[in-house]
């Protein structure tokens, strides 16, 4: 075992003699980087929106760019005025916070109902846009 850990001795550099040496500027790593693969990748000027390729849209992408705002205007009509939502419209205000029952002791019980779906059908909206 001893000969086989003699033989098998690998050579360590002992490293810089001085501490200068060791010592790097503070891009010296950045630079080194950009050297070997030609592109800095923390570099953020790599990553602007006028480097990437243009491409033609699909018939899909076409069809809802102009079915988006009709489908979220309807979304938002049919949310707001039409849906019964029970769980938006009956309120138990011993659930609520303390600045949500303020706020509903202030408007009401129909008011903050409507509030309320009011915020859902927005959020609908502008996720369908």
């Amino acid at each position: 075992m001893r000969k086989f850990y003699q033989e098998t001795k690998v050579a360590v550099d002992p490293g810089p003699k001085n501490l200068k040496d060791q010592v790097k500027a503070p891009g010296d790593h950045m630079e080194k980087a950009s050297i070997a693969n030609e592109k800095d990748l923390f570099d953020m000027k790599n990553y602007r929106m006028d480097r990437l390729p243009i491409r033609e849209k699909s018939k899909i992408e076409t069809w809802l760019e102009f079915a988006g705002f009709p489908l979220a205007l309807g979304l938002f009509i049919l949310i707001l005025f039409f849906l019964n939502i029970p769980f938006l419209e009956n309120i138990d205000p011993s659930r609520l916070g303390k600045t949500a029952k303020a706020h509903f002791d202030t408007i009401g019980a129909l008011s903050f109902s409507r509030a309320n779906i009011a915020m859902l059908a927005i959020f609908v909206a502008a996720v369908v846009l």
